[in-house]
């Protein structure tokens, strides 16, 4: 009924194939738990923000601050906001960035760093924030 696998003529490359899937597993497992940690790094449970901002945070002001950052980035480029989230909130790199887009790592860069300008000069007032 069952054959020992002797390593031999179809086994090996079945041994091979195997290998093949178990490495590439454990290799995705790994990028998965660095990909976790670099999100848990940046995240924040709502109630220990208190401790970082301190009971009186208005969050009125918060609300207009978000409104004027929304309003910043309606005068970018559609590309040039595809950028800016990719860069900063999913902390992808120019050049996966470029891939994505067909831009090259340096039109990527110049393209982020263009569209950042144009924010600061919106925003002004938050110049120092970015």
């Amino acid at each position: 009924m069952f054959e020992k696998n002797d390593g031999k003529g179809v086994n090996a490359i079945q041994n091979k194939f195997t290998a093949m899937l178990k490495t590439s597993l454990h290799n995705h497992r790994i990028d998965y738990a660095i990909k976790r940690n670099r999100i848990a790094t940046r995240e924040f449970p709502l109630t220990d923000y208190t401790e970082i901002i301190g009971e009186e945070y208005d969050f009125m002001q918060a609300m207009i601050d978000y409104d004027a950052v929304k309003n910043a980035l309606k005068i970018l480029t559609e590309r040039e906001r595809k950028i800016i989230i990719l860069h900063i909130l999913e902390d992808k790199d120019f050049a996966e960035i470029g891939n994505q887009l067909g831009l090259s790592y340096k039109g990527t860069a110049t393209a982020f760093y263009r569209a950042i300008k144009k924010l600061r000069e919106v925003l002004g007032r938050y110049r120092d924030e970015f």
